[in-house]
């Protein structure tokens, strides 16, 4: 699949190095993001509820990958 990945400034890296860490490490694929795209805009969910939702069901994720050496 195609993954989306998240860029930022050098600047930001030196600044704030667990942030830029972070960002370095989320990865999404673009399945994710049509689901997303698909439950706010055309089945009108709130993007707090898609949001929520999503967070919940990848928690494992987001704490092993995303957030390792972050904190």
């Amino acid at each position: 699949p195609t993954r989306a990945h998240i860029a930022h400034s050098k600047a930001l890296a030196e600044r704030a190095p667990k942030i830029s860490k972070f960002l370095k490490q989320v990865k999404l694929d673009s399945e994710v993001v049509n689901q997303w795209i698909l439950a706010m805009e055309v089945e009108g969910q709130d993007v707090k509820d898609v949001a929520a939702n999503w967070i919940a069901a990848n928690k494992d994720m987001i704490e092993k990958e995303w957030l390792a050496g972050t904190q």
